[in-house]
């Protein structure tokens, strides 16, 4: 059996095809002391500030947006934190964004 993400009730929605560019990839090698992660952002990398400003009504819905460092640093901090969202919308949603506020300046 196949499962996909719309059959486990996850929205993709918003997931975009990018021409030419190939999907990320992260490797992580991990030793008796020490891990590394070896980060090849590929298409990843392509998702900038325009790209959450252009979904951030749909955004505004969620309780939670769980976000890695996969996409760059920027777009990350472009997604306000619960309390950014709370001021921002007046109450009318609350966003919970896990990253750590000393990651975005």
């Amino acid at each position: 059996m196949k499962l996909t993400l719309q059959g486990a009730g996850v929205s993709t929605g918003h997931v975009r095809n990018m021409k030419g560019i190939v999907t990320g990839l992260a490797m992580i090698t991990v030793s008796e002391n020490d891990n590394t992660i070896v980060v090849v952002p590929g298409a990843n990398g392509r998702v900038d500030r325009a790209c959450v400003d252009s979904i951030n009504k749909e955004l505004e819905k969620y309780d939670m947006v769980v976000l890695q460092h996969e996409i760059p640093q920027e777009t990350v901090c472009r997604v306000p934190t619960a309390e950014e969202a709370e001021r921002e919308l007046d109450e009318k949603a609350s966003l919970f964004t896990v990253r750590r506020k000393n990651w975005c300046a």
